[in-house]
């Protein structure tokens, strides 16, 4: 799978390859599964053709920030101001350090997955908020971003909707 990336820095990128492709990595019942990643890093200039390339550290807006990266393979870019995915496109990160896990389960989200945990607030005033998080299945990376795995069912669904595609 290619990703693309706006972000110079290859021990980081390098980093998450490696994060990236060893945590998508299933021995499973005599089978092996794996992600394979090809990561293409891409010029401001590659961006912003016309010149107009944001400045370090300026407000961007990351949707049409991404659009600007071919549509070929997923995106790993920087941004936003707390780190989010959208689906089958693109992974933002914040400024805050991303542990392996975390990092594997956002890639996930470009995989097409979902986040398989609920997380709710309640505004208690000057108090802060209360935050309520149902984890369901403790040892799924969609379900527990810090501690799960990647799991044979995960690629089972990956196959299925090659097979459904066709």
């Amino acid at each position: 799978m290619t990703l693309y990336t706006d972000i110079q820095d290859s021990a980081f990128i390098e980093g998450c390859k490696e994060a990236i492709e060893n945590r998508w990595h299933v021995r499973s019942e005599g089978q092996e599964f794996r992600v394979k990643l090809s990561i293409k890093t891409l010029q401001p200039a590659d961006l912003y053709p016309s010149g107009d390339i944001p400045k370090h550290g300026a407000h961007i807006n990351v949707v049409r920030h991404v659009a600007r990266f071919p549509k070929d393979g997923g995106v790993l870019t920087t941004g936003a101001q707390s780190t989010y995915a959208i689906p089958r496109r693109f992974v933002a990160l914040a400024p805050a350090e991303i542990s392996t896990t975390t990092i594997a389960h956002e890639f996930g989200h470009i995989l097409g997955f979902v986040d398989y945990y609920f997380r709710g607030y309640r505004d208690l005033g000057k108090d802060g908020y209360k935050i309520i998080e149902v984890v369901p299945d403790h040892s799924d990376i969609m379900s527990a971003p810090g501690s799960g795995q990647v799991l044979r069912a995960h690629f089972e669904q990956i196959l299925d909707g090659l097979r459904d595609a066709k």
